[in-house]
């Protein structure tokens, strides 16, 4: 018994020793996969300035510089050059907070020294952190973290940010937080309790730039901004489906407050959902790879880029893309309102890009329809604040609201408006150039 006992301890030192090698083989090529992965994306460059090798580990010198105009050549924003460090441990031995066992713990980070001129914090950590840490299994486990900064002026207020998350059975999880941001000047603004939460597929390839089932949510508790604006539970969710079989996606935007607030206007309850549906993942995967291999990916005509999506416009629009707004709606002091649109294009025979600038042929080949509600007294203030507006003259004077009502009165009457109880409602379509509203032509 000491004897196969003897033999498994020699086994398994054995494995302890020989293993960080192997993977110090397989961390280098998917380091180098990255890097590639990142050169190949518009405006990306980034490259290996140094790694120093040991055998239980490695410590890499990374440069990423990102050029915004490459993307948008009007960006007023130039180069943004950065330094990441990651200095790795190699298993199957990590004893770290996320693992004691692995293939390999990375700790990344980006010292950002000259950001200590402007900010402060604390002298023994980098301005972001970020944890890596790969199972024997594959699962990828990480935690990210900005500590808590201000300016040398303590006008700027950081409370410091943390998160975490889990790649595991080709679902990436991550969810991260951060209490306040305060900035003390001129313009006092305010952010509290900021979450944000992350779901998505992993198992399609991250290379190919198409659509990938996803769930995204960010929240915020409290916005302020001096005396001219205030949000309260604000919230924004992106949600993106797609059919596999089919390669026929979705992607929702949704957009949520309690209350938002101006100098002239409050609402609460506020929520804006748009769609777009019907998109052909086949045709946008391919669209970016040509793209992304095009032999001038800096062509200032954009020759190319036209080219690509001319040859792929009308496969894409076979599918029948759609545009939706799903709900528009809110409450003010007077009144609620609730609107909507759903919107496609008609069967277009040889479409060209050039086509898509023309005002003409969205007016011709759209299809849309537009539902609005509105309670009455909240219809009757909008009229009276733009007969108001129109007349140059206070919006309390009586004949502004005798005048709003004669307006609302002649669209009710002329059919353009129905009257439900204490709710106005109106229908507007477009069809083969024609603009109709409650059935009802008009010229566009």
């Amino acid at each position: 018994m000491k004897k196969l006992l003897g033999i498994l301890v020699i086994v398994l030192a054995a494995v302890c020793i020989i293993s960080p090698k192997i993977i110090a083989g397989q961390y280098q090529k998917q380091l180098e996969s990255f890097i590639a992965y990142l050169n190949q994306s518009a405006g990306y460059h980034a490259k290996i300035e140094s790694m120093d090798n040991s055998w239980f580990g490695s410590k890499a010198n990374i440069s990423v510089e990102v050029d915004p105009s490459t993307i948008d050549p009007n960006s007023p924003i130039g180069s943004i050059k950065a330094n990441i460090i990651l200095d790795t441990h190699y298993g199957p031995l990590l004893f770290n907070k996320q693992s004691l066992i692995g293939l390999y713990s990375t700790q990344a980070s980006i010292p950002a020294d000259k950001a200590r001129d402007t900010l402060v914090w604390d002298d023994n950590k980098p301005l972001y952190q970020l944890n890596i840490t790969r199972g024997l299994t594959g699962n990828l486990t990480m935690a990210d973290a900005i500590p808590s900064f201000t300016d040398k002026a303590k006008t700027l207020l950081f409370s410091g940010y943390s998160g975490s998350g889990e790649n595991k059975n080709n679902t990436f999880h991550y969810q991260g937080a951060l209490k306040n941001i305060n900035i003390d000047d001129q313009q006092p603004a305010s952010l509290k309790d900021l979450s944000v939460k992350l779901a998505m597929d992993t198992s399609v390839d991250l290379n190919n730039g198409g659509l990938r089932d996803s769930d995204m949510t960010l929240k915020v508790g409290d916005i302020q901004v001096a005396s001219k604006m205030a949000i309260k539970g604000l919230s924004i969710n992106t949600h993106s489906d797609l059919d596999k079989k089919t390669q026929l996606g979705d992607i929702k935007i949704s957009y949520g407050a309690d209350s938002f607030s101006l100098p002239s206007v409050q609402v609460t309850n506020l929520s804006l959902v748009t769609e777009l549906k019907n998109l052909n993942n086949a045709v946008l995967t391919k669209i970016y790879k040509e793209l992304n291999n095009a032999p001038d990916g800096t062509d200032p005509t954009n020759q190319k880029t036209i080219a690509v999506l001319q040859d792929n416009l009308g496969p894409f629009l076979a599918s029948k893309p759609e545009f939706n707004i799903s709900d528009f709606s809110g409450t003010l002091p007077e009144g609620s309102f609730k609107s909507s649109l759903t919107s496609k294009l008609a069967d277009i025979n040889d479409p060209k890009v050039e086509d898509l600038f023309n005002p003409q042929f969205w007016k011709y080949y759209t299809i849309s329809t537009a539902n609005i509600l509105v309670d009455a007294p909240l219809a009757d203030k909008l009229a009276q604040q733009f007969v108001a507006k129109q007349a140059q003259v206070p919006v309390q004077l009586p004949q502004v609201k005798q005048q709003a009502q004669m307006i609302i009165g002649n669209f009710v009457q002329q059919g353009l408006i129905k009257k439900e109880k204490d709710q106005y409602r109106t229908e507007i379509s477009i069809k083969d150039g024609q603009l109709s509203v409650n059935n009802i032509p008009l010229p566009m």
